[in-house]
């Protein structure tokens, strides 16, 4: 009798471990596919090796007690991320008969498309995907149909759709893609007032702040200039923005959304990217004709300017060779040199020590 109370207590104890083990995994297989599954364009190779490290964790590691529902969406990704490229085909495969393994009636439309298409048959997967009705559907229609038949059908495809001012007709990514395909066709402002309406998906996909920065900031500049903001390739001394109420709307809004990327982009990981969103945000102000704006950024640039100076005399400080050009200019100590000993920022260089 005795043995058999404990017995079943053992059991309820391995009952509730096992639960919460579950939920644990659970967890903390989400958070690393939600983490990078936000930065998978921005960092494919990084994605794939993370996505095929995950995969084995959780089908035969660490993680191995997530539930079938977690598993079967890790493999659907490990899948459909190995699928657009041909040396990744057998992969995605693999995974996708795992997958079915897991969860035979997961849809797997998509994986297929993809899969057809990086086989060449483009048109066949076009097909599969008119019939998914939903906006991931939706959205890698518009990249395949893209790929397939240019920019510009694609976007006469786009406009022909009854609901596409709706939110909802793409995911984050889509409406990203979009509006990229926007400004390489010069509709800069239907970029903007699109993004302005999707905002909220930022948080599904963080580079959507970003190009919706890069959007706004762009409609600073005259026509012909704008398609090298796609490239970064404003930050010049002779490129000038242009200025009015309209344009300070479009400042604000592009320094708002740069700021927001730059705390979303830094969650996932992606700091270089989120250290040009401040870049960015830097020269909206350097650039702004409100005094109040531009100054406060300026004194920011000298500052930032000392600080690698002093960076730079000491690391050569502490090299031989280093020490002895130090010793050939006269430099014997860092000093921040005094307003009146120079008059603009680039003249920093020239007073950067004591001279003989």
């Amino acid at each position: 009798m005795h043995g058999d109370l404990r017995s079943i207590k053992n059991g309820i104890k391995d009952f509730g471990l096992g639960r919460y083990a579950v939920e644990a995994h659970n967890k903390l297989a989400q958070e690393e596919l939600d983490k990078l599954l936000k930065r998978r364009s921005l960092v494919p190779d990084r994605t794939f090796q993370e996505i095929i490290t995950l995969t084995k964790r959780v089908v035969e590691g660490d993680l191995a007690h997530a539930d079938n529902s977690t598993k079967t969406e890790i493999l659907y990704w490990a899948s459909r991320l190995h699928a657009s490229k041909t040396e990744t085909l057998p992969l995605a495969r693999e995974y996708l008969k795992k997958l079915q393994e897991t969860n035979s009636k997961t849809d797997t439309r998509i994986i297929d498309a993809l899969i057809l298409e990086t086989e060449g048959d483009a048109d066949g997967a076009l097909r599969i995907l008119r019939g998914i009705d939903n906006p991931d559907g939706r959205s890698t229609f518009f990249v395949v149909y893209k790929r397939k038949n240019g920019e510009e059908s694609a976007l006469l495809w786009f406009d022909e759709q009854p609901e596409r001012d709706y939110p909802e007709f793409f995911t984050g990514i889509g409406w990203a893609n979009l509006a990229i395909t926007f400004a390489k066709k010069g509709r800069w402002t239907e970029a903007a007032e699109r993004l302005v309406v999707v905002q909220d998906y930022s948080e599904q996909w963080p580079d959507l702040s970003f190009i919706e920065g890069v959007v706004n900031a762009a409609l600073l500049l005259p026509d012909e200039l704008r398609p090298y903001a796609l490239e970064m390739g404003i930050f010049h001394q002779t490129i000038r923005t242009v200025e009015g109420s309209e344009a300070d709307k479009y400042r604000d809004r592009s320094k708002s959304c740069f700021d927001k990327s730059y705390k979303l982009l830094t969650r996932i990981d992606q700091k270089g990217r989120a250290q040009v969103a401040l870049d960015w945000h830097l020269w909206l102000r350097l650039t702004d004709s409100r005094p109040e704006n531009s100054q406060d950024a300026m004194q920011e640039v000298s500052e930032g300017m000392k600080e690698q100076l002093r960076e730079i005399f000491l690391s050569m400080s502490l090299d031989v060779k280093g020490r002895i050009i130090l010793d050939g200019l006269g430099i014997e100590e860092f000093r921040i040199p005094r307003p009146d000993e120079y008059d603009s920022a680039h003249r920093i260089w020239d007073a950067f020590g004591d001279r003989e």
